[in-house]
This record gives C-alpha cells, structure tokens and sequence, in this order.
C-alpha cells in the first residue's frame, strides 16, 4: 500500500501470478476509509477503473 501525503490517497494494487492469471492485477483508491475507484485488468494490457461515486468506467 502507498500513501500520498498530500491528498491522503491510498492505493493497495496487488499482483498475481496463477496460472492462467499471470500479469492480473486488481485494486482498490482510497480517501481515508472510503474507497474512490477498483482497479483490474492486466498490468501488460488494458486496466480498467471504476468510479464507485458515479458507476462510470474507463
């Protein structure tokens, strides 16, 4: 986990290395508790983010 000290925004972004999940990440953007956006994909091809406040993805 990594900790902006400016904004307070946290990131817990693990790895994982399964077989037939290799290069899969998933993960979490936090303001303190409450957690902004999920992260997932493949760290070598697309991630997706989604905004938890309005659903939208990109």
């Amino acid at each position: 986990m990594s900790i902006c000290l400016i904004t307070t925004y946290m990131n817990t972004i693990p790895f994982w290395k399964k077989s037939g999940e290799s290069n899969r990440i998933a993960g979490k953007i936090k303001m303190g508790k409450e957690t902004l956006c999920k992260l997932e994909g493949k760290w070598d091809g697309e991630v997706l983010i989604t905004d938890l406040r309005s659903g939208n993805h990109e």
